[in-house]
């Protein structure tokens, strides 16, 4: 670096440097996108609000429709009463997460949907338990019952990040935490049925297709072909607004008035 005005060397060691700055960006936006499911990426991001703007309605709308044919007493199919045990908001969060899960170095290949159905019902298995929990803890808290409210103590030290890494360990260890007994066909009902919602109200950004595979024919969930090509644009224009920020190597030019 000189003393003084930058000079045309200056300018130009600038401008390598700064290339070389975005180029590094670049590589830790790459890095960062392979460590982390899609949910947790910012195009998975993007993604999920999307997504909810049509599925939270979807969803609301399907509960009103299993409500009603379990209030005239006719027929209806058994993930009905499981359905209407969340809010929508919630079940399509859930859904959409478990959906966006799956990880980049896989290049968002294919899934079953069995398994995407099992760990989504599951997944509002699970939470379903939680909130109970959260209820009872503090009804036993404030009867006298517990000393304290457990469920709310753990929540605050977490600071309400509450995964399912850290509601399963939980679940290990709390006695007052009770189970859902809920069984596999059931688990696997409702989330093949929220799947179906998803798909449907997705807003085209995942498709459901059957394929055949070591002798058998079964369904699989992939991202669209739109989809993938929205996601590889998002990440070119992305990765090249993460540049390492670093101190400039040449002397800025002086500071002039632009306008009186």
């Amino acid at each position: 670096m000189t003393g003084g005005l930058p000079t045309q060397i200056d300018i130009d060691a600038q401008i390598e440097w700064e290339g070389s700055n975005i180029t590094a960006g670049i590589e830790r936006y790459r890095a960062s996108q392979r460590e982390s499911s899609l949910g947790d990426t910012d195009v998975g991001t993007r993604i999920l609000h999307e997504m909810l703007r049509d599925l939270v309605p979807g969803i609301r709308q399907a509960q009103d429709e299993a409500a009603d044919a379990m209030r005239r007493g006719g027929f209806y199919t058994p993930h009905h009463p499981l359905l209407i045990q969340l809010e929508a908001d919630k079940l399509a969060v859930i859904t959409t997460r478990v959906i966006l899960s799956v990880k980049p170095q896989a290049g968002y290949g294919s899934r079953k949907v069995t398994h995407v159905a099992m760990e989504i019902g599951s997944a509002v298995r699970d939470e379903i338990e939680f909130e109970n929990w959260k209820t009872e803890s503090k009804a036993a808290a404030k009867a006298g019952d517990a000393a304290l409210d457990l469920a709310a103590l753990l929540v605050a030290r977490v600071k309400g990040n509450v995964d399912q890494k850290t509601y399963h360990r939980w679940r290990k260890k709390c006695q007052t935490l009770r189970r859902i007994p809920w069984t596999r066909e059931q688990r696997l009902q409702l989330g093949a049925a929220l799947l179906s919602l998803a798909v449907r109200f997705g807003r085209g950004w995942f498709v459901v297709f059957d394929a055949r595979r070591m002798g058998k024919t079964e369904r699989y969930l992939d991202l669209s072909p739109q989809a993938q090509a929205s996601i590889q644009n998002l990440n070119t224009l992305l990765e090249v607004n993460r540049p390492y920020l670093m101190p400039m190597i040449c002397p800025p030019k002086p500071w002039t008035r632009s306008s009186p």
